[in-house]
């Protein structure tokens, strides 16, 4: 009889340890994945974030591009070599109309950031840093509408440009302490 409860007793005991270790992987299992789905959507929020100043470069850049073609085809002008003024004028007109994508794409970004980021320092060094990008692209457009050329403007355009870019380094620089920050704390 004695051998009985002996047997029994360990068998619950090897059933206890079974059922205690399997809650502990459980609960384990459970941490680590509400841990993902958080960290997933931390990361998700950023990378929409980053999509809209994503777009809004490329447009203030493609703006440049269309905008430096259109002062190549003015200067041609001046020089008194035949080209098509429609040219110029398509050059003027596909600069603003990427300059209008980059401000949808920065009205954007606005819209997904919460009240406490919006005074964040990177974040507003960034977003007057592209509205003095975009402002330097839109008055060489300007001068260029009327007829006159600044080369001025095109060195304001690359400083301009390189604030920019080192705003958006900034940026991207904060999101990545964020982002270990965040791993840190799910640790």
């Amino acid at each position: 009889m004695f051998k009985r409860i002996k047997l029994v007793n360990g068998m619950v005991g090897v059933i206890v340890l079974f059922v205690t270790l399997q809650l502990f992987t459980g609960s384990m299992f459970l941490r680590t994945a509400q841990n993902d789905k958080d960290n997933f959507a931390f990361n998700q929020h950023i990378r929409e974030q980053q999509q809209p100043m994503d777009g809004a470069w490329d447009s203030l850049d493609q703006a440049r591009d269309a905008l430096n073609q259109a002062v190549i085809l003015f200067l041609i002008e001046t020089q008194g070599q035949p080209h098509t003024k429609s040219d110029y004028k398509n050059k003027l007109t596909l600069a603003k109309n990427h300059l209008i994508n980059a401000e949808a794409s920065l009205v954007a970004f606005h819209g997904l950031l919460s009240d406490k980021q919006k005074v964040e320092k990177p974040i507003v060094a960034l977003q007057e840093s592209n509205q003095g990008y975009k402002a330097a692209l839109l008055g060489q457009i300007t001068k260029l509408e009327t007829g006159s050329f600044n080369p001025d403007f095109i060195s304001d355009i690359k400083s301009q440009r390189e604030v920019l870019l080192k705003s958006y380094v900034a940026w991207q620089d904060a999101n990545n302490q964020l982002d270990s920050t965040w791993r840190a704390r799910q640790q």
